[in-house]
């Protein structure tokens, strides 16, 4: 648990001048301060009860301010005391920084840096890590393009997003990404509207700048293409301990296959506590939503897999290893390591096609789609909030069927010549 202590850091003119109140924070052996607006002399305060005294004779004017120190600094020490129980209360790994936010957010709350980060906080608390780090890439990115210096969440207006999405252009960055920062900044904007922080802008400062979704084309694979991963065989080469990631990652792409195109994200955090009398109970990451999915002999064939290798984790497969370290950090680095195995089982394997985690969920959905299966089934199978996303979902899958037809009427042509 961290530890808050309270100081005076005395002038270095001399006892005849004011010192500055800082506050010190230590958290696993790293310390950091931050210093309080408030200038007090050597008289008074207290080293021993690390508090506000009032000197006899004091003045007025002065008492005064030293009332207002005293209430600030009481703030101060009670806000982090209740910041740092809240994150011992979920049980996550927190940094020093992370502990100072609440101080920093409340000092310059107006501002982007420090709003940005006190919600992405709050998010982390929360298990949406994910959109946290939504918030904050954007917010660094606005920064980077206003030469590394805060802004005041009033500046951000129509002029600001106007330039900002010209040197994103100009950067490079397509427009799905120019989409991403100014979706983001978009909430956090209309979020410190809603909490009272700034007045809401006259003109919608996103009007005039992009904020649609391009639809990118989809590599989903076929039903023979999934059948070719299936019979892989790994053990050509003698290579046991090297090929037993692969083997491991293309597991993990079947299962998310099978269990009706599950997120990578999910597979990894599934525990075994999910899994009750033949079916798994999840809640989805990226919409808190519930599913249910009953467990194929396909799907229970891969979890047997992994039983003795997770004996003694909580967890259902062996993707995050230490429960007792960052989950999230352990995720990313399991992410990294498939998409980095796919890629190679897809030269394997001889597919023509980018292998994805998110391939497997695509995958799912063509295939299903293909069998005529009807829009609503596979909405509820992906776990979507209403057909119509599942609509755009497919929408670029057609392209496909499209391509073939065009073949089809051109090899057509060639015969009837």
């Amino acid at each position: 648990m961290a530890t808050i202590a309270i100081f005076l850091r005395p002038s270095a003119k001399g006892a005849a001048f004011p010192g500055s109140v800082y506050i010190r924070v230590i958290h696993r052996r790293k310390v950091l301060t931050v210093t309080t607006p408030y200038r007090l002399y050597v008289g008074e305060w207290d080293v021993g009860k690390s508090r506000v005294v009032f000197p006899p004779g004091t003045e007025a004017s002065r008492k005064a301010y030293l009332r207002e120190a005293v209430e600030k600094i009481r703030q101060d020490w009670k806000h982090l005391q209740e910041h740092i129980l809240l994150l011992d209360s979920k049980e996550i790994a927190y940094t020093v920084c992370d502990v100072l936010d609440i101080l920093r957010y409340r000092s310059s709350r107006c501002m982007l840096k420090a709003y940005a980060s006190c919600k992405a906080t709050e998010l982390q608390l929360q298990g949406r890590e994910r959109t946290g780090e939504a918030y904050l890439s954007a917010a660094r990115s606005l920064l980077r393009f206003n030469n590394g210096r805060d802004i005041p969440l009033s500046n951000l207006d129509a002029s600001l997003m106007r330039h900002y999405e010209a040197w994103l252009k100009g950067g490079g960055r397509s427009l799905n990404t120019v989409s991403f920062y100014m979706r983001n900044l978009r909430v956090l904007l209309n979020r410190a509207v809603s909490e009272g922080l700034i007045e809401s802008p006259v003109i919608n400062p996103f009007s005039q700048v992009y904020t649609g979704v391009q639809t990118t084309r989809k590599r989903a694979l076929s039903k023979e293409e999934i059948r070719i991963l299936d019979k892989l065989d790994f053990t050509r080469d003698n290579k046991a301990e090297k090929n037993s990631g692969l083997r491991q990652a293309l597991d993990i792409f079947l299962f998310c296959f099978h269990a009706r195109g599950m997120s990578f994200v999910d597979v990894a955090y599934l525990k075994k506590s999910d899994v009750r009398e033949g079916l798994i109970s999840y809640i989805r990451r990226k919409t808190g939503q519930l599913l249910e999915i009953r467990i194929t002999p396909a799907m229970q064939a891969l979890i047997n897999r992994y039983t003795e290798v997770t004996a003694g984790s909580p967890f259902l497969f062996p993707l995050i290893r230490e429960a007792d370290k960052p989950l999230r950090r352990q995720y990313l680095s399991a992410l990294r390591l498939q998409n980095s195995h796919l890629d190679r089982i897809a030269r394997m394997a001889g597919l023509q096609k980018k292998l994805t985690t998110h391939c497997s969920r695509h995958s799912w959905a063509t295939i299903a789609k293909g069998e005529h299966l009807p829009l609503w089934v596979i909405s509820e199978g992906l776990g979507h909030s209403n057909e119509k996303t599942t609509y755009a979902y497919l929408a670029s899958f057609e392209q496909t069927v499209l391509d073939k037809a065009v073949e089809k009427v051109s090899r057509a042509i060639k015969k009837a010549g």
